[in-house]
């Protein structure tokens, strides 16, 4: 009989179906991984932005002032960014881990953010806002291999603070320029929007700079995840 061959195959990350219906650990409730799959889906896509802008809107809609626009907003991305550290937390120190990186990684690698990347901490928390506390979780994984489960939900609390914080910031701006509109509180609600273009923008110039500083082929990088 003629000798079989194997041809090598191509790696891909593994798609989100095949992540979520994964088996976990034994304690983990099949209802428990499909919400958590629900949480790390919606995070890493735009229904993350839609959520949080549709609950700021509403709260401006409904007439609330500009504290009360920045609770709403701030507090809507806390719990958005809050439940995906949560999940993904949960998700990265199961046996399902090498998966989880994987898929996670393509995430990363759609910003042009390298897998086999190391970053500083200023550059860290840029790559929060490029990508929410599941990417900012697994690169500091990625980094921390040893990390458990409560120290990963650790840092992703304080990432989901800090991403919070600045959207509670960027709320109340736009409120308040809605509410008292003049040159100073309009001029303040565009800064505050445009800061959001301005700091992902920052952030990637500073992942590209570490990363050919590393001698990462960056321009392979998007062309890979495709």
């Amino acid at each position: 009989m003629p000798e079989e061959i194997n041809h090598p195959t191509q790696h891909q990350p593994p798609s989100f179906e095949s992540l979520a219906t994964e088996d976990g650990h034994k304690s983990v409730s099949k209802f428990r991984r499909g919400v958590e799959s629900a949480i790390l889906f919606a995070e890493v896509t735009p229904l993350n932005e839609a959520m949080r802008v549709a609950a700021g809107g509403a709260a401006i809609a409904a007439g609330a002032d500009p504290i009360e626009v920045a609770a709403v907003y701030g507090g809507a991305t806390l719990m958005i960014e809050g439940a995906a550290s949560f999940a993904s937390a949960s998700w990265l120190v199961t046996e399902r881990s090498k998966k989880t990186v994987d898929w996670l990684n393509g995430k990363l690698e759609n910003r042009g953010i390298s897998p086999d990347a190391k970053f500083n901490k200023i550059t860290k928390a840029g790559i929060a806002f490029l990508g929410g506390a599941a990417i900012s979780n697994t690169v500091h994984f990625r980094e921390n291999p040893d990390s458990q489960e409560k120290d990963i939900r650790k840092y992703g609390f304080k990432v989901s603070s800090m991403l919070a914080g600045a959207c509670a910031i960027q709320g109340y701006a736009v409120a308040n320029g809605i509410n008292t509109p003049n040159p100073l509180t309009i001029g303040g609600a565009f800064v505050a929007v445009g800061s959001v273009f301005g700091i992902a923008e920052w952030s990637k110039r500073r992942v590209l700079s570490e990363e050919k500083a590393q001698g990462i082929n960056v321009d392979e990088i998007k062309k890979g995840s495709k």
